[in-house]
């Protein structure tokens, strides 16, 4: 294995997931300075899933911007590396508009959706990788914008060290469809998260569990749940996890050594119906057919930016010209949302962004104050949690979107997050 070093993961060759090639992914491959190539476009929200029992096989997943010049929106790259990260080969989560393969026009959301964002990964005990994201379409077609189609889709791989990316691609599976309502109207699903039951010891070991948040409108955001047993072959139906709270969304999943599933989410206050921000969690013993009912781990001060574009609606995120906004800060998007790990003896984490508050400064920008990274542990199943620990406390600079991963051959707990000193630019 190589010596640790910054590796190129994208803006490479890019191969079919049957090492085949089409005009997609020749595009994706190209770099040539023009609006034809893809090879030179950004990536983002990437996700990482190591194989546990083989720890120099690495898969990633991000939102993939090489396809815009051939359809016009972006879709879920997935990137193999078969030597610890000392290299990747690229490919594209099949099904995408142009896909050329069998396999890819076999996919449910082919010729459905034109993009795929939001990657989830991870892996089973016995070789097989699970892919998630939502699939949907924004693409303007002849001045109108084709329907939505805002689906939960999850798809298979198996480890395969004779296939072209040393994992062969199984199977799509629609596992919460959205409405084919136009311009993001209807019921929409966004923000997964998977987690497998990997656990040598628990009753449930193998089971594929996929949280999601329905958005409905009128502010009555739902989590959502669903479950395999067979592998990723087939997901149960649905389930409301939020209940009758309102507002409910980013969740993410834990899952214990005894087989205890938990789904911890963040709830947005909703002052009309009495609503704090806080962070909530339902717990499953019977393998994730039943959950209880919602309950508080903390209330909030969450650091969810916003401001006033120069329009004067509302923006989460600011910029230049028609992202202009009143401040005239520049940043991009950030919410609190939450982010969960069991470890070996039980113990159950979660983090999220809070916000040391700080004076009003009177212009447009909220929140005042500063973003630190937190986290809680339950060492009794939830019934108790501890007080939330700032996992890098420091006196300047801003914390953001972290993650949680559990290493169980070494009993280690790794939490990370972006820090940045200057995080607004004028």
């Amino acid at each position: 294995m190589s010596a640790f070093a910054d590796v190129r993961v994208t803006d490479q060759t890019y191969i079919r997931q049957d090492g085949g090639n089409d005009h997609v992914i020749a595009t994706c491959s190209s770099d040539l300075l023009a609006s034809t190539a893809g090879g030179n476009r950004q990536q983002n929200e990437p996700s990482v899933a190591v194989k546990p029992d083989e720890p120099t096989f690495i898969v990633v997943g991000a939102n993939d911007d090489c396809t815009v010049p051939s359809f016009g929106d972006g879709w879920e790259g997935v990137y193999v590396s078969a030597n610890g990260g000392a290299s990747f080969t690229d490919s594209l989560l099949p099904g995408y508009p142009g896909d050329t393969s069998s396999a890819g026009q076999a996919s449910p959301i082919f010729p459905v959706d034109t993009a795929v964002s939001d990657p989830i990964l991870d892996w089973d005990t016995l070789g097989d990788l699970f892919v998630g994201g939502i699939a949907f379409n924004r693409t303007v077609r002849t001045g109108a914008i084709t329907q939505t189609n805002g689906n939960m889709v999850v798809a298979t791989y198996m480890r395969d060290t004779s296939s072209a990316l040393g994992i062969a691609y199984l199977r799509t599976v629609v596992v919460g469809p959205g409405t084919p309502s136009a311009n993001f109207f209807g019921r929409f699903n966004d923000k997964p998260s998977l987690k497998v039951d990997a656990w040598g010891g628990s009753p449930n070991k193998g089971n594929v569990y996929v949280a999601w948040t329905l958005f409905p409108g009128a502010g009555q955001d739902k989590v959502l749940f669903s479950r395999s047993t067979d592998h990723g072959q087939t997901f149960s139906k649905p389930i409301i996890l939020s209940m009758s709270i309102a507002n409910a969304q980013g969740s993410g999943i834990a899952v214990a050594p005894d087989g205890a599933v938990y789904v911890i989410w963040r709830q947005f206050a909703f002052v009309a119906h009495g609503i704090d921000n806080a962070i909530v969690f339902v717990k499953s013993t019977d393998g994730g057919k039943t959950f209880t009912n919602p309950r508080v781990i903390r209330l909030i001060h969450g650091y969810d930016r916003s401001d006033v574009l120069a329009s004067g609606a509302r923006a989460r995120d600011c910029g230049s010209g028609p992202f202009l906004c009143l401040s005239g800060f520049t940043f991009h998007r950030s919410d609190s949302l939450p982010q969960a790990v069991a470890d070996k003896h039980g113990n159950v984490y979660v983090t999220w962004e809070e916000v040391t508050p700080a004076p009003d400064n009177g212009d447009t920008y909220h929140p005042d104050g500063q973003s630190q990274v937190v986290l809680t542990k339950s060492a009794d199943g939830g019934a108790s949690w501890s007080t939330p620990a700032k996992i890098d406390a420091q006196s300047v600079g801003y914390q953001w979107w972290p993650k949680l991963a559990y290493d169980k051959s070494k009993d280690t707990l790794a939490a990370t997050s972006t820090r940045v000193r200057i995080p607004l630019i004028r």
